[in-house]
């Protein structure tokens, strides 16, 4: 693969667009096991040693496709290792104290708004 530890290739790679592509095959070809068996290895390569491209695996919902490789694939030790292997690099969400506060500041917000609808409704 173009992208294994090859840091220049791999935002290359992004940049053209490689891991958007190989994610869009994989969820039009859900069943093709060698387009999952492949398309995991690509992710993973992709991701590997490249945050960037970790986080954009993660914007582009690889965690949805990969776990449906996993579930497609239950009995095959490639797709299963390859498919984990490259989950293991997509990071998780982080709940930062800001993104609490803001959560919640929202929250308030909304339900001050559905107040002042409710009282201007019975005017």
């Amino acid at each position: 693969n173009l992208a294994f530890r090859n840091p220049y290739n791999q935002t290359q790679l992004a940049f053209w667009g490689a891991p958007a592509r190989v994610l869009d095959t994989m969820r039009a070809r859900p069943k093709d096991h060698t387009v999952t068996a492949h398309g995991c290895t690509a992710l993973r390569n992709l991701a590997m040693g490249h945050q960037e491209n970790a986080a954009a695996l993660r914007g582009l919902g690889a965690k949805q496709v990969l776990m449906a490789a996993t579930w497609n694939f239950t009995g095959d030790f490639q797709v299963q290792h390859w498919a984990k292997a490259a989950l293991a690099l997509v990071p998780k969400p982080e709940a930062t104290l800001l993104g609490l506060i803001a959560s919640e500041l929202k929250s308030e917000l909304q339900e001050s708004e559905e107040e002042e609808e409710g009282t201007s409704t019975k005017e």
